[in-house]
């Protein structure tokens, strides 16, 4: 029973971490898309490398800890099971086909540099709608897993879940993309640091000394 538990328990714990996986490297891919030094996008993309360990790992140990709990429980016939192992299959061919697609013309674009502002031609790859798309269908689709896991309903329900967490997550990238793809363009930084002098808003507003000259107090005779 102890067995059980731990091996359950590892489970959830993987669950968690590849959620929290998930919200990081939508974080990491809001930053790529506004990124401006070369600098950035590297240091992302070298946590993107981490990240894709911690998927292959969490989605294999998923598996195992999940076939050892069904052994010792469930059966492989019981639908939401199956539809759970094959949506797990699915995140990570989603993902992985996503990363390639994406960080190969990233690369390509920032070829031989090490510093510097972005160049033109790698704002194209870093604003592609495919990825952004990609962690939000994984995100919905890892959520209806777990409600899968937790509610256990028969084959086409779960499978009804798992396509309204696919859709969910499908209708959110769409509803953000061109949103984040705005607010993070080139156009709209250099804009707004070019605002905050006249606003006030720049990190040396307190330091500058005000342009509208103060009256002197009225003279009593």
């Amino acid at each position: 029973m102890f067995a059980y538990q731990s091996v359950l328990f590892l489970h959830l714990a993987t669950l968690v971490m590849l959620v929290g996986g998930s919200v990081v490297a939508r974080v990491g891919i809001s930053q790529l898309r506004g990124a401006q030094r070369v600098e950035q996008v590297t240091a992302w993309m070298h946590s993107f490398g981490a990240l894709k360990l911690v998927f292959g790992v969490g989605s294999l140990l998923l598996l195992l800890t999940g076939a050892y709990l069904v052994g010792g429980t469930f059966s492989w016939t019981s639908g939401w099971i199956a539809i759970s192992a094959l949506t797990l299959v699915a995140i990570h061919v989603n993902g992985s086909s996503a990363s390639v697609a994406s960080f190969k013309p990233i690369g390509m674009a920032l070829r031989g540099r090490t510093e510097g502002p972005v160049p033109a031609e790698a704002h194209g790859p870093l604003r592609a709608p495919r990825l952004w798309s990609a962690i939000h269908v994984n995100l919905g689709m890892v959520l209806a897993v777990m409600w899968v896991m937790v509610t256990k309903p028969a084959g086409a329900f779960a499978a009804l879940f798992v396509l309204a967490g696919t859709a969910a997550g499908w209708t959110v990238a769409r509803l953000t993309s061109s949103r984040a793809a705005v607010a993070d363009s080139p156009a709209t930084l250099e804009a707004t640091a070019a605002l905050e002098p006249m606003t006030g808003a720049g990190p040396d507003a307190a330091a500058q000394p005000s342009a509208i000259p103060e009256r002197e107090p009225a003279r009593t005779p």
